[in-house]
């Protein structure tokens, strides 16, 4: 594992942050299930995660290493997404054919998502520096004040190739969300150590 530096961002590196996640996900199953075109992809990825994780720059909780080669956006207990900005965002963005399946998902969600808790909405590396540590350096960051708080920490994943990864960091499965999207949604949990 490489040794990398992580800092914390606010809204002056919000474009270069979201641009590294957007890179990470290009290949996300779920993701592209929800905007299965190439150009809706690249034209409202951003949007759709600055909608969701978005208020992690103003909370200091946004991080990344300082070669712009990984990101981790939390929401610390107490904040959640901007509900109004991400139900419109997924409106003008999602295919009509799987809207009321999104609805269904964000019920679902709702049953896993604890109250209190430090939230990870995104955590991307670059494709070109994968494999090198970084997703697990990211996690290591927070998951101490996690520990320091005494709070659990919570995911989604949307990608089943990453759940060996959380699992190693001490987060369990909790279930599986299957509305017809091709490949699970799974809430992870990891409680404080």
């Amino acid at each position: 594992m490489e040794n990398i530096t992580i800092s914390t961002a606010g809204n002056e590196l919000k474009k270069e942050l979201l641009s590294i996640a957007h890179t990470a996900f290009v290949a996300d199953p779920f993701l592209r299930w929800m905007m299965p075109n190439a150009s809706s992809f690249i034209e409202n990825y951003a949007k759709i995660t600055f909608a969701m994780a978005g208020r992690a720059f103003e909370n200091k909780t946004a991080y990344y290493a300082e070669d712009f080669s990984a990101v981790a956006l939390w929401l610390p207990p107490g904040i959640s997404a901007d509900e109004d900005l991400l139900v419109s965002t997924l409106m003008s963005v999602i295919p009509e054919s799987i809207m009321e399946n999104m609805i269904r998902l964000g019920s679902e969600i709702e049953k896993y998502h604890p109250e209190n808790c430090w939230y990870l909405a995104v955590l991307g590396v670059d494709p070109m520096m994968q494999g090198r540590g970084r997703g697990a350096s990211m996690l290591k960051h927070v998951l101490q004040r996690c520990d320091q708080d005494e709070l659990p920490a919570y995911l989604e994943s949307s990608n089943p190739a990453n759940i060996s990864l959380y699992q190693r960091h001490g987060f369990e499965v909790m279930g599986e969300i299957n509305v017809g999207n091709p490949v699970p949604l799974t809430p992870m949990i990891r409680e404080s150590r």
